[in-house]
């Protein structure tokens, strides 16, 4: 019996399953789930390139590197979406100033 038949795929369904965990439970996000997520998805990702025979070398190449920079971007940007934004409270009252509702001043 293969036990890893199904391997890729559940690394994809664990990747899914971990990011979605992250948004949920704040344990899953105090233990780094999205990035541990994302790796996995990208891991089937990978694989799936490998294996496919239609797929020259040379595109292997530069869709290994699109994996790479999608894998850094969701990173960042699920980090980014986490910080309080900066300035906000003076932003807000300004905008309210414009708008003629007053606010603080």
């Amino acid at each position: 019996m293969n036990y890893f038949q199904y391997g890729n795929k559940a690394a994809l369904i664990v990747g899914v399953l971990l990011m979605i965990a992250d948004s949920v439970f704040p344990e899953a996000h105090q233990y780094s789930a999205w990035p541990v997520g994302c790796l996995f998805c990208v891991w089937y990702s990978a694989s799936a390139i490998r294996e496919d025979p239609r797929v020259r070398k040379s595109l292997k190449k530069w869709l290994y590197i699109y994996l790479a920079v999608v894998f850094v971007m969701a990173i960042t940007l699920r980090n980014a979406a986490d910080t309080p934004a900066q300035r906000a409270d003076r932003a807000i009252p300004s905008v309210f100033k414009a708008l003629g509702i007053g606010g603080r001043s």
